[in-house]
């Protein structure tokens, strides 16, 4: 059997420097662990901050704009994407008295500026209150946008689905 060196520094055994390299390899692995876990997390931050970025200057807003009746049992309203991104699968109609929804078939797409001409059927006696349009941006969340027919009133906003 082999007898284990000494070394000159600090009168040290080889087994002594072996445990004293495993026990320095132990400890840089730690520090290493805890800096990618922090640059993991900047990481993430970072990408929640440009998806943000993105989603604000992808944003569609759609708004129902509402007309004069072209006759007794017919109204035409006019539906326009007014925000900065394309907007996806949207429902859209007219609110009559009593919150009843009148719709008119899903639109697949609106682009940036893009508007369409829609004429619906109404009952005859009934009270237009509001149009309103459902709207899906292209991360998935839905929105919905309730423009009152009285001018004096604002439309409303409102997240349906999202983070």
């Amino acid at each position: 059997m082999l007898a284990a060196a000494t070394h000159p520094f600090l009168g040290l055994h080889d087994p002594d420097l072996i445990a004293i390299g495993g026990l320095g390899a132990f400890i840089a692995t730690i520090i290493l662990a805890v800096v990618a876990t922090r640059q993991a997390g900047a990481s993430l931050a970072a990408n929640v901050a440009v998806r943000e970025a993105a989603r604000a200057q992808l944003q569609p807003l759609v708004f129902g704009r509402l007309r004069s009746p072209d006759e007794a049992t017919s109204f035409t309203y006019r539906i326009s994407n007014q925000g900065t991104g394309p907007a996806l699968d949207i429902e859209h109609g007219i609110i009559i008295d009593g919150g009843v929804e009148i719709s008119s078939p899903r639109v697949r797409s609106l682009r940036v500026e893009e508007n369409h001409r829609i004429t619906i059927q109404i009952p005859a006696d009934a009270h237009i209150v509001s149009s309103f349009a459902r709207f899906s941006n292209v991360f998935g969340e839905r929105f919905e946008i309730v423009n009152p027919a009285d001018r004096n009133i604002a439309a409303t906003l409102r997240r349906l689905t999202g983070a």
